[in-house]
C-alpha cells in the first residue's frame, strides 16, 4: 500500500466521523428551534433543562465536527505528488496576457447549478502579476476581481483581491497548481465568507487548463466548480 493509499484509507473514519456529527448537529439545531418556541418535538410542552441540554450539546458538537472536517480535509493529496509532470505549470506565466474560460457551480448532489464564463488580461507590475478577471452568469449579471499575485519562491504563491479576505495562498509542482482563498460575499459580515480550494491542472497543449473547486463554509462543502482555461 503506497502513501496515498495509505493516507486515503485513514481519512475515511474521518469523514464517516464527520457526516455523522453534521446529521447529528442539523437535528439538535431543529430541537433548538422547536423548543425556543416552547415545544418539544413531540409537540409537547418542553422542559427547560432539556434546552439548556441541548444548547450545550449544540455548542460542543459544532465544535468537533469543525475540527474533524478540518483534519480530514488535510488528508487531500498533497501537490508534491505532480511533481516531474508535464508541461510545467506556473501560474504568472500562464494568465500573462488573455486568457478566458467556460465553468459551471454543481449543488452538493452535483447538479448544475449556475454556469458562467470569465475574461482575464494580466501584466506583469514589478515582478508581481497585476489580473483582472472580468465574470458573466448565466443569468447575465457581471462581477469583477482585481488579484495581485507574488511568486514567494520556485513553488510557493501569494495573492490579495478586491473581494478576497487577507492573503490568497498556492503551491505548484509539475503541472498542477493548488490555490486557496477566503471570499467575502458580503464585505463586512464574517458570516457570508466562503472558502475555495482549486486544482489547476495544465494540458499538454501548454494552452488549456483545468480547473476543479469546492466552495465550503464553516468547514463544509456547499458547491463544487468545473472550469476550463484557455490561453491565447
Amino acid at each position: 500500500m503506497n502513501a496515498d493509499t495509505r493516507r486515503e484509507a485513514a481519512s475515511k473514519p474521518l469523514v464517516g466521523m464527520a457526516l455523522r456529527a453534521v446529521r447529528r448537529l442539523a437535528w439538535l439545531i431543529r430541537v433548538r428551534t422547536t423548543r425556543l418556541a416552547g415545544k418539544s418535538t413531540d409537540g409537547s410542552e418542553s422542559h427547560p433543562y432539556r434546552l439548556r441540554e441541548a444548547t450545550g450539546r449544540f455548542g460542543g458538537l459544532f465544535l468537533l465536527t469543525l475540527t474533524v472536517l478540518a483534519f480530514a480535509g488535510c488528508a487531500s493529496v498533497p501537490t508534491e505528488h505532480f511533481a516531474g509532470a508535464k508541461p510545467t505549470f506556473d501560474p504568472v506565466d500562464y494568465f500573462t496576457g488573455h486568457t478566458h474560460s467556460w465553468g459551471v457551480f454543481e449543488n452538493r448532489s452535483g447538479d448544475p447549478a449556475r454556469r458562467f464564463a470569465t475574461d482575464c488580461h494580466g501584466h506583469l507590475d514589478g515582478g508581481v502579476l497585476v489580473l483582472d478577471q472580468t465574470f458573466t452568469y448565466d443569468d447575465g449579471t457581471r462581477q469583477e476581481r482585481h488579484w495581485r499575485i507574488r511568486r514567494l519562491d520556485a513553488h510557493r504563491y501569494e495573492a490579495t483581491a478586491n473581494d478576497v479576505v487577507g492573503n490568497g495562498a498556492g503551491e505548484a509542482y509539475g503541472n498542477a497548481f493548488r490555490w486557496e482563498y477566503t471570499v467575502a460575499l458580503k464585505p463586512g459580515n464574517p458570516l457570508f465568507n466562503v472558502r475555495l480550494r482549486q486544482w489547476m491542472y495544465l494540458q499538454e497543449d501548454g494552452r488549456t487548463m483545468v480547473n476543479r473547486g469546492s466552495v465550503s463554509k464553516f468547514g463544509v462543502e456547499i458547491a463544487q466548480i468545473t472550469e476550463q482555461f484557455r490561453r491565447d
